[in-house]
């Protein structure tokens, strides 16, 4: 049975163009589309989307969207410029990822926090060997002495994980790590 998907972005070509690539190569409804002219809520409401796939511009809707539903998983969809936090998102994408990518990302929502492919694919082996470590509590010491590298790599690496998962600190890593099933609690 396809996943019914809500689209919120501003910008209609890439919402039709989205809606296209969805319906035809992935296992998906789109049951609407958000753009200034609808009111999101409503929509919510009424056509009872299990994803929402959300834009920068559309963002700031989650809270009041939880409110209606919290049942509904967010997967934020990002350029590779933006910093915007994924507080309230179950996963993100980036806007150049491949077609095969985003339908494991949505076809990986069977009732649990999809983990985000993305992360995979940008952090080196090493860096999610780092991510994992620091999500368990490990200091960077102890993780410099896990996978015997310096001190000072390992702040390289941690640096590097907050850049590219766009979070300010560790303990932020340490959630998006568990929020996207990268570790269990």
């Amino acid at each position: 049975m396809p996943i019914k998907v809500y689209l919120a972005d501003k910008y209609s070509l890439f919402r039709k163009g989205l809606k296209y690539i969805l319906e035809n190569e992935c296992n998906v409804r789109v049951v609407g589309e958000f753009h200034e002219n609808r009111n999101l809520l409503d929509d919510i409401i009424n056509l009872k989307p299990e994803v929402v796939i959300i834009s920068r511009e559309s963002y700031q809707f989650i809270p009041h969207i939880q409110e209606v539903d919290s049942n509904i998983k967010y997967i934020y969809i990002e350029d590779n410029n933006s910093s915007h936090e994924l507080v309230n998102c179950d996963g993100y994408i980036m806007l150049n990822c491949e077609v095969e990518e985003l339908s494991k990302v949505l076809d990986s929502f069977s009732g649990r926090r999809v983990s985000s492919l993305n992360v995979e694919n940008n952090l080196t082996d090493r860096e999610m060997q780092v991510l994992l470590l620091l999500a368990q509590g490990l200091s960077n010491k102890e993780i410099a002495n896990k996978l015997s590298i310096t001190e000072r790599t390992t702040k390289n690496h941690i640096s590097s994980i907050l850049k590219k998962i766009h979070v300010n600190d560790r303990t932020q890593a340490t959630l998006f790590a568990i929020k996207n099933n990268l570790v269990s609690v």
